[in-house]
């Protein structure tokens, strides 16, 4: 597994198992920020950070998550 593969956010979003809304939320939040864009601009997020704001996230003990 690539941890530093650059992926749209909808396969971020997927590969970490959170929602689309998640993913947005966590992004307006600061939780996650662009590492890159694409050849048409669009925003890149790195899996690595993706899997941190998950862990940080679910380790929250304001978190639904943190099963």
């Amino acid at each position: 597994m690539d941890f530093d593969a650059l992926l749209p956010a909808s396969l971020a979003a997927k590969r970490v198992g959170i929602s689309k809304q998640t993913f947005n939320y966590w992004r307006k939040a600061g939780k996650i920020k662009p590492a890159g864009l694409d050849h048409d601009g669009r925003p890149l997020y790195r899996h690595l950070d993706i899997l941190v704001a998950e862990r940080q996230t679910r380790s929250s003990p304001h978190s639904h998550r943190n099963v």
